[in-house]
C-alpha cells in the first residue's frame, strides 16, 4: 500500500488529496523511484489542480455549504472522475485548506485603520513640510541663510523637494569618503542581482506547463549561478563589516569612542533601518491582501500575510533569522536580522580592543566563524549549502537554510573580514602605505569577476544523486563564504587603495549614486511584488530562462519605481532628523 499526496487548487476549497492504490501498479511504482531523487526532481506525488466546483464538479456538489465531510468527499469524487479516467489511480481527500466562497469580501480591523491612520500622518506630514519649504524659499530666497534653516527644522526634514535633493545629490565632502563612492557601484549591482532568487519562485512552485525543465535547471549554467547565487548576499556582510569600522575610525580623530558611545552607536543603526522596516512589515501584515485576487491568492499573499500578523515583533527588532516557524513573513529581511546582529557585536570588538587584544579577539571570532557552519553541518546533518531543490520552491522547507544560511553566527566570517579590511583601508590612508604598487595586482582585479562566478559554481557539486561526504560538507561550509569575503575585501581595497583604473571608473561612475541610495527601499518592497504576482496568476507558467530574465527586470523596475516615495517621505526624512537630533545633541555639549 502507498499514498500519493495530490495537491488540489479549487476555486472554492484548496485541499490535499491522497492517491490510494492497492494492489500498487507500474505508475505508482515509477512515480515513486522518480521523486526519490528529490535534488533535481520534484516529488510527483504532489499534483496541484485547479478547479470550479461550479462546471467542474456540479453534479458532485449540489450545495457547497452543506456538512464538511460531505464536501470532502463529493470533491473527492469530481477529482477522482479525471484521475482515474486518464491514469487509473484512486484519489483520498485528506485535508482541506481553505475555502473561497464567491463575492467573498475580506474584512477590515483594527490594524488596516492602524495602517491607514500611520500612513496619512506620514502623506500629510510630508506635504505640510513640503508647503513650508516652498513657502520659506519664496520668503527668503536664499535657501543657505541662517534665518531659512532655523525655521523649525524638524518640519524640513519631511520636505520632499529638500529630500529629493538629498537623495539625487553626488556631492561628498571628505576626501576619504569619496574614495569609497565605488561602493555605490557593488552596492546596486549586487541588489539587482539578488531578486534573481526570489524570481525563480514564480517558476518552480510547480504551477507551470513544463515542470521538467526546472528540473534540469541544475545542469545549466546559467540557472546554476542564480541557485548558488544565494552567497553573494556575503558581499553586503563584507560591505557592513567595513564601513562600521572605517567610519568609526575616521569619527576617533573627532570624538573619543568610549563605551559610553556605544548606545548611540546603536541607536544610529536602530535608527537607519527601522522606520522603513516598520512600514513594510504592517503593510504587509495588513494591506498587501487587498491587492489582488486569485485562486492562489491565499496560498501565496494571505499566507505571509498572516506570518506577518504573527511574527512582526520579530522582524522589527531584528530577530526573526532565529525563528524558523517563521516561514512566511518577508523571509528575504533574514539579512537585514542578520547584519543588525553583526553590527552590534562589532561595535562591542572595536571598543573593547580599542587600546588592547584586538588581533586576538578577531583571530579567535575569525576561527569560530568558520567552525560554526561545520558544526552545523555536523551535527545536524545539513548540507554545505542551500541546495535549490524543486520542492523548495513549493514547501519552502530546506533545514540547511532554516538552521545554518540565515542565521547571524554562521555569517560572522565575512563581517570580521569586512572589520579587517576597513582597519587595513584606514591606517594605509592615514600613514599614506602604499601596498599595491607592483602590476601583478592589477592582473589580479582582472580575476575578480571570473573569480567569484568560478566559486559560485562549485556549489554545483552537491547536485548530485549520491549526497557527497560529511568531510567534503563540513569543508566546503567553512570555507565558501571566507573565500568569497576575501574577494569582496580586495575590491574595497582595490576602490580606497586605487588599484585599477578601468574598474575604479566603473564603479565609481556617478549613475549608480542614487539608484544605490534606493536599493535599500527597493530590496524591501521586492519580494512583495513577486508574492501578489504568485497570487494573481490565473494560469500555468513556462519555465524559460527567458522568462526568468523578463520577470526579474519587471521587478526589479518596478521595486526601484516604488522606492522612490519610500524613500523621499520615510527613509530620508528620518534619516535627517537623526542628524539634526545628533547635531542639536553636540551644540549643546559644546555650550556646556
Amino acid at each position: 500500500m502507498w499514498y500519493l499526496i495530490i495537491f488540489a487548487i479549487v476555486k472554492e476549497c484548496y485541499a490535499v488529496i491522497a492517491q490510494l492504490n492497492d494492489p500498487p501498479n507500474d505508475l505508482i511504482a515509477v512515480i515513486k523511484e522518480y521523486s526519490e531523487y528529490t535534488e533535481k526532481h520534484y516529488n510527483h506525488s504532489y499534483i496541484e489542480r485547479g478547479v470550479c466546483i461550479a462546471t467542474k464538479c456540479k453534479k458532485y456538489i449540489n450545495n457547497t455549504n452543506s456538512n464538511i465531510l460531505n464536501l470532502n468527499a463529493n470533491l473527492e469524487a469530481c477529482l477522482n472522475q479525471t484521475i482515474w479516467n486518464n491514469y487509473g489511480l484512486q484519489a483520498k481527500l485528506t485535508h482541506v485548506y481553505y475555502c473561497n466562497k464567491q463575492d467573498e469580501e475580506v474584512k477590515y480591523d483594527w490594524s488596516d485603520w492602524l495602517f491607514g491612520g500611520i500612513l496619512l500622518l506620514l502623506v500629510s506630514i510630508n506635504i505640510i513640510g513640503s508647503f513650508y519649504d516652498l513657502m520659506l524659499e519664496k520668503y527668503y530666497q536664499d535657501k543657505k541663510s541662517d534665518k531659512y534653516n532655523n525655521k523649525n527644522p524638524y518640519l524640513l526634514c519631511f520636505s520632499i523637494p529638500r529630500n529629493w535633493e538629498s537623495l539625487t545629490s553626488i556631492k561628498l565632502e571628505d576626501r576619504r569618503v569619496e574614495r569609497l563612492k565605488g561602493l555605490h557601484g557593488i552596492r546596486v549591482l549586487t541588489s539587482f542581482l539578488i531578486p534573481l532568487a526570489h524570481v525563480m519562485w514564480l517558476i518552480g512552485t510547480g504551477f507551470t506547463d513544463n515542470p521538467q525543465d526546472i528540473e534540469k535547471a541544475s545542469e545549466s549554467t546559467h540557472y546554476q549561478l542564480i541557485f548558488n547565487g544565494l552567497m553573494i548576499v556575503q558581499i553586503f556582510f563584507v560591505m557592513s563589516g567595513f564601513l562600521m569600522v572605517y567610519n568609526l575610525e575616521i569619527l576617533s580623530e573627532i570624538v573619543p569612542i568610549k563605551w559610553s558611545l556605544l548606545p548611540n552607536i546603536f541607536l544610529n543603526r536602530l535608527w537607519r533601518l527601522t522606520p522603513a522596516n516598520s512600514l513594510i512589515i504592517l503593510f504587509t501584515a495588513t494591506w498587501l491582501r487587498y491587492l489582488g485576487s486569485g485562486p492562489l491568492w491565499k496560498l501565496y499573499v494571505t499566507s505571509v500575510v498572516s506570518g506577518c500578523r504573527q511574527y512582526w515583533w520579530a522582524h522589527i527588532f531584528y530577530i526573526n533569522n532565529y525563528f524558523p516557524e517563521d516561514k512566511a513573513c518577508a523571509v528575504h529581511t533574514w539579512h537585514l536580522a542578520a547584519d543588525m546582529q553583526l553590527f552590534f557585536l562589532g561595535s562591542i570588538v572595536y571598543i573593547a580592543t580599542k587600546t588592547k587584544g584586538r588581533s586576538t579577539v578577531i583571530a579567535l571570532l575569525l576561527l569560530f566563524s568558520v567552525a560554526a557552519p561545520a558544526l552545523h553541518v555536523w551535527f545536524q546533518d545539513l548540507d554545505a549549502l542551500v541546495i535549490f531543490k524543486p520542492e523548495f520552491y513549493r514547501s519552502f522547507s530546506n533545514d540547511t537554510y532554516w538552521y545554518l544560511h540565515i542565521l547571524g553566527h554562521n555569517n560572522l566570517s565575512c563581517f570580521i573580514i569586512g572589520m579587517v579590511t576597513g582597519y587595513f583601508a584606514y591606517y594605509c590612508q592615514k600613514n599614506r602605505v602604499e601596498v599595491f604598487k607592483h602590476k601583478i595586482w592589477q592582473y589580479l582585479a582582472w580575476c575578480v569577476i571570473p573569480g567569484i562566478a568560478g566559486l559560485i559554481l562549485t556549489g554545483s557539486i552537491f547536485y548530485t544523486e549520491t549526497r557527497l561526504s560529511l568531510v567534503i560538507r563540513m569543508a566546503y561550509a567553512a570555507i565558501h563564504r571566507p573565500i568569497l569575503g576575501v574577494i569582496i575585501a580586495f575590491i574595497i581595497l582595490g576602490l580606497v587603495l586605487r588599484i585599477e583604473n578601468v574598474q575604479l571608473r566603473l564603479l565609481e561612475w556617478d549613475g549608480w549614486v542614487v539608484p544605490s541610495k534606493l536599493s535599500y527601499c527597493a530590496y524591501l518592497l521586492h519580494l512583495n511584488i513577486v508574492h501578489i504576482l504568485l497570487g494573481a496568476r490565473t494560469q500555468l507558467g513556462h519555465v524559460s530562462f527567458f522568462y526568468v530574465v523578463i520577470n526579474h527586470l519587471g521587478i526589479v523596475f518596478l521595486s526601484y519605481l516604488a522606492a522612490i516615495p519610500l524613500s523621499l517621505m520615510v527613509e530620508v526624512p528620518f534619516n535627517r532628523l537623526k542628524t539634526l537630533f545628533q547635531d542639536t545633541s553636540m551644540m549643546k555639549k559644546k555650550k556646556l
